[in-house]
């Protein structure tokens, strides 16, 4: 009995491409099952779905996003494709993560043996605005607080630090001339 098509796709099936669409990769520097990876990965930011749903074999999804996430065309188009939406590319999403990153409270507060005051929000610029992520005025019949909350910085470090390769999740044991290392068990 035949397989769904479904099933054909998911097992590693070329994806089906228009013309228009195969003009376009080759335009890009790119096989047309790259063309697709690039738009499925588009949809979610999740290279091993997207790699399944271009056609790549499940069983080594993951593997084929981190290669294919590495390649300098494929990186490019993603990067053009991103900026054609709402502007979002990588280098914009660094540089915001890093103002979060690097944000200085004292932008925002000034505070000594007298209190706590919030800087008005005319003196901030607009990268400085960015890492504020709630502000909000509570009056009470015996006074009121202000609450200014500025984004995750960690998180921000966190993330910047992933993107930079700054976090090593595999290492790769190697001898002293970058071969494979040979390991072997005395009995």
């Amino acid at each position: 009995m035949a397989k769904p098509k479904a099933d054909r796709k998911a097992e590693g099936a070329k994806p089906q491409t228009t013309p228009k669409a195969k003009a376009e990769a080759t335009a890009q520097g790119l096989t047309a099952r790259q063309a697709k990876f690039v738009q499925e990965y588009l949809v979610d930011l999740n290279g091993t779905q997207a790699a399944i749903r271009s056609g790549y074999a499940a069983s080594g999804a993951r593997v084929e996003a981190a290669r294919l996430l590495t390649k300098a065309n494929i990186a490019r188009a993603i990067d053009e494709a991103m900026s054609k939406g709402p502007g979002v590319t990588r280098a914009r999403i660094v540089d915001e993560l890093a103002k979060i990153a690097f944000a200085n409270a004292k932008t925002y507060f000034q505070w000594g043996p007298d209190g706590v005051t919030v800087k008005d929000s005319e003196d901030l610029d607009d990268d400085a605005a960015v890492v504020v992520s709630e502000v909000s005025h509570t009056i009470t019949p015996t006074g009121g607080t202000i609450r200014v909350k500025l984004s995750d910085k960690q998180g921000a470090l966190d993330k910047l630090t992933r993107i930079l390769g700054g976090y090593r999740d595999k290492v790769a044991l190697t001898d002293a001339d970058g071969g494979k290392l040979v390991i072997s068990f005395a009995e």
